[in-house]
């Protein structure tokens, strides 16, 4: 065969092979057409029929499948030619990855739209779901997608291509976090999940006062849920066999008894829930749960973040205002009912219903699945947090890093808890900083210090002897009167009762905390003077160190603390260096607390190298919106 021969037969070769790629890709782009087309029409009947949506999806699911097998290696080429590029070969690669999970998952699309067209939601029936859940091969392609969504993010991408990359990613970590549900174990007939509505404005250790709770049963296949303010669940009847409430709360708030909607006081998720759990049981005579959902207020902050713009009674829905709304309308009938009046926490369902009609008014499918990336950051942040009573699906919760447990940590950690035991709402008018620093200069022997800045924004003029602003006591007027002009905002105005605890490192010693000495006419219900105190406990193995302090209005106030910290802070490396490594924890709940972190290397170091980025002999700034890792590498 002559050369010119071969070249013209390896040309038809190549020709063959593209025509048939051709062929092959229009073959599978036309079968996702069709389908496509297919569930559109099913979504456009009137009504839409919703047990036949999950084969449409399926069928939607298949032919994405197909599609993205014939298109892969184009798209990966594609990859290699800048952000946008690389964009379409993850997208393609995800879409790849997410058919079979998109099959599996199907019957929950018929879940979906018949919660979706339910006007007054009261239960649902999950049998199909349970049924057809296919969980081999949803396991199976958990792994593929877990590590697409390990992948670092795309650099520089055009505003169209960041749209449809963001929607990629949240639809896709939404799809991870329905496949890694246990749901047909969490939606066993007899099952009892209690999803907590934590106030981060009252701040607690894992997030908030528990305000109110969504009780889930499921009976016969059948899902119901009613709300209940949480001052209904403590049986009057029942409190003598309450357990006596942490020291602090005695000491403090002169409670007596640990209620329910104080359950949530260790910083250690898990321990929280499992006391919830045991004052439920009390009051509630025994009656099984088998996990807590806790939601807290900022879920709705960083859900916002992630939003096109949404009007509700021609207002724009931002972070910023979108908490004021939830406390617009809890004034609405603050004149018509009290705190513990059951009902009384009515609105929230209200309020959320509202917001998510106005929601689905301004989400086109894009919008909608870039949704998934607001879930991400609300687990996360730690705005939604998860314990089940079955071990293996607590396991899988604790896999995934949704517990909120303290878990242990080579290196150094630390955790600021705020607590708020003023019986007020003033959390979000209180400003805090924090200084870190680590003095590593005998790795034998290593110490630290810790600076924590308070600054209470609140109107100045309420006196520390008042609850909050307006608040009616013992001073004459009668409270059942009063009690309608007390607005949230005033709530939200006064001093700032805050139990301060710091979670460290095993192995921690403390040798001095600035407590603060306590004068009687501050402690509005137990009016003892109380000296500088210090507590010390341990929290899931954890050393932690409390004390209370009283910030007036307008005030400003710096609480230290020096400990001396375990040898095993610091590693030495093969080559002979030292690695320091420190894990800063955020406070579900709380605002973002700007940490700055100061290491003094071992004697004869130097830094070579941080991560964040530092700069050589400043401090490094940790923005705890979410849990910061700080690591840092020292030579000679």
């Amino acid at each position: 065969m002559t050369r010119s021969r071969l070249i013209r037969l390896v040309v038809l070769l190549i020709a063959v092979l593209v025509a048939v790629k051709i062929v092959t890709t229009a073959l599978a782009g036309w079968e996702l057409y069709s389908a496509s087309q297919a569930l559109l029409d099913e979504l456009a009947g009137a009504p839409v029929a919703p047990e036949r949506l999950p084969d449409a999806v399926r069928r939607v699911s298949a032919g994405i499948g197909r599609a993205a097998a014939e298109i892969g290696p184009i798209a990966a080429a594609a990859g290699l030619a800048g952000g946008d590029g690389c964009a379409a070969a993850w997208l393609t690669a995800a879409a790849g990855a997410a058919a079979p999970l998109g099959e599996a998952l199907a019957p929950l699309t018929e879940t979906g739209l018949r919660l979706a067209e339910t006007s007054s939601i009261q239960e649902i029936d999950v049998r199909d779901l349970r049924d057809r859940w296919d969980a081999e091969r949803i396991d199976a392609a958990l792994p593929a997608i877990r590590a697409l969504m390990a992948q670092p993010p795309c650099p520089q991408l055009s505003p169209r291509a960041q749209r449809l990359y963001d929607a990629g990613r949240g639809g896709l970590f939404a799809a991870q976090v329905a496949a890694a549900l246990p749901l047909p174990a969490m939606l066993a007939d007899g099952s009892r999940w209690l999803i907590l509505l934590n106030n981060s404005d009252e701040l607690r250790a894992t997030g908030g006062y528990t305000t109110a709770l969504l009780a889930l049963e499921v009976e016969n296949g059948v899902l119901r849920w009613r709300l209940f303010n949480s001052y209904d669940v403590d049986d009057p009847e029942l409190l003598y066999y309450h357990p006596q409430p942490p020291e602090p709360m005695r000491r403090y708030m002169a409670l007596s008894r640990w209620l329910f909607r104080d359950a949530n006081w260790s910083p250690d998720y898990p321990t929280a829930a499992r006391q919830t759990i045991q004052l439920y049981q009390i009051d509630q005579r025994g009656a099984a749960v088998s996990g807590i959902i806790t939601v807290n207020l900022t879920a709705l902050e960083t859900l916002t973040r992630f939003l096109p713009p949404v009007v509700i009674n021609g207002e724009t829905l931002t972070p910023e205002n979108s908490l004021n709304r939830v406390r617009t309308a809890w004034n609405a009938d603050a004149a018509q009912f009290n705190s513990d009046v059951a009902g009384r926490k009515d609105f929230l369902l209200e309020s959320a219903a509202e917001l998510a009609s106005a929601i689905g008014a301004a989400l086109d499918p894009l919008d909608a699945a870039r949704l998934g990336l607001a879930l991400e950051a609300m687990l996360a942040r730690g705005d939604l947090l998860l314990y089940a009573a079955d071990e293996g699906i607590q396991a899988r919760f604790a896999d995934l890093g949704w517990d909120g447990a303290l878990d242990p940590f080579e290196g150094d950690t630390l955790m600021i808890v705020d607590t708020n035991l003023g019986y007020n709402k003033v959390s979000p008018s209180v400003e805090r900083s924090a200084r870190y620093r680590v003095d590593l200069t005998n790795p034998a022997a290593p110490t630290a210090s810790l600076e924590i800045t308070y600054h209470n924004t609140s109107e100045t003029g309420v006196s520390c002897e008042r609850v909050h602003r307006n608040w009616f006591g013992e001073a004459g007027e009668d409270s059942a009167q009063a009690l309608p002009t007390i607005t949230y905002e005033d709530r939200m105005t006064g001093c700032y009762w805050n139990y301060l605890r710091v979670v460290l490192t095993p192995g921690t010693t403390l040798d001095e905390f600035t407590a603060q000495a306590l004068p009687a006419e501050w402690l509005i219900f137990n009016p003892t003077a109380q000296p500088p105190q210090v507590d010390a406990w341990m929290e899931a193995g954890f050393p932690v160190y409390g004390s209370m302090s009283i910030l007036p209005a307008g005030e400003r106030r710096t609480v230290t603390l020096t400990t001396r910290l375990p040898a095993a802070v610091l590693h030495q490396q093969a080559d002979g260096a030292w690695l320091y490594r420190l894990l800063a924890r955020r406070q579900p709940g709380s605002m973002p607390l700007v940490l700055q972190v100061e290491v003094i290397p071992p004697l004869g170091f130097i830094v070579a190298s941080t991560l964040p980025d530092g700069i050589d002999g400043e401090p490094v700034t940790l923005t705890l919106d979410a849990d910061r890792m700080l690591e840092a590498r020292f030579t000679r």
